[in-house]
């Protein structure tokens, strides 16, 4: 694919960059630059502070040098391919979201939660395609999550809108949205307070309109303070209408894996 101005980009696209010539991407907070040698890839890449960007787009050959605080890698070949992508992912750990505000489902009631994710850029040149880089958009802060400092597992920790309409959560190039369907079949209230997300046992789905979703999510609690069930859906949300799968889990979802890792989630959402 070749271009003279800037286009808009969509996940999926193969674009085509002659030996000598560089392509600057867009995708929200991060910008990318490659360029093709004549025996090496030579990528660079910054994400700006403004998390809540929604451009994506793509130029090439790129008007626009790299700057920023750059982070920079080669990568040789006798001969380098000329078709070069970038494919969306998710976090190869758990992703802990926290609502903006406080939330509680009242008893004997259910609700459904639209929360988003960032996602993971992979860019590929070739094919076969190999990879090159697996980043994230926006990197998340570190957090653990468990009972005590020996119990638990290292996850990714964000904050979200945790909305009850689909319409009140922008959906963003750069981002996911996931559809989180909790059950409060017990007689008090229940806090939402956390929400650790699969997101490595999660596909990625890429709707008509070039926005991602994961699986929907379904919390259930019987008991005060456990979750009896944990589900995860086999395919994207009704919500999101007609997708493509565009990206497999990165972990292969074991028999009752959920329940034992995010059964423990009841803890972080206190009645």
């Amino acid at each position: 694919m070749e271009t003279t101005s800037t286009d808009r980009f969509s996940w999926g696209s193969v674009y085509r960059l002659e030996t000598g010539e560089t392509g600057h991407w867009q995708i929200g907070p991060f910008r990318m630059w490659a360029r093709r040698h004549p025996r090496e890839w030579f990528v660079s890449f910054v994400r700006e502070p403004d998390s809540l960007r929604d451009t994506g787009s793509v130029q090439i050959p790129s008007r626009t040098e790299p700057e920023g605080n750059l982070t920079s890698r080669r990568f040789g070949f006798r001969e380098p391919p000329a078709e070069i992508r970038l494919t969306p992912g998710l976090a190869e750990r758990p992703v802990v979201t926290t609502p903006e505000e406080p939330f509680l489902l009242a008893p004997k009631e259910e609700t459904t939660l639209y929360v988003s994710t960032p996602v993971w850029i992979g860019v590929e040149v070739g094919e076969p395609p190999v990879k090159l880089l697996d980043e994230a958009s926006r990197r998340p802060s570190d957090t653990w999550f468990g009972e005590s400092t020996r119990t638990g597992e290292l996850c990714y920790a964000t904050r979200t809108r945790a909305t009850l309409e689909r319409a009140n959560l922008p959906a963003r190039v750069h981002r996911a949205l996931s559809v989180v369907h909790i059950r409060n079949r017990v007689g008090s209230l229940l806090g939402v307070e956390k929400l650790k997300l699969p997101a490595p046992n999660m596909s990625l789905f890429l709707d008509s309109d070039g926005h991602l979703w994961t699986e929907e999510l379904t919390l259930d609690r019987i008991e005060e303070g456990r979750v009896a069930a944990v589900v995860l859906a086999s395919g994207p949300p009704a919500s999101a209408g007609d997708v493509d799968r565009v990206a497999g889990p990165r972990k292969k979802l074991e028999k009752g894996f959920l329940d034992r890792t995010f059964g423990g989630l009841m803890r972080e959402l206190r009645g």
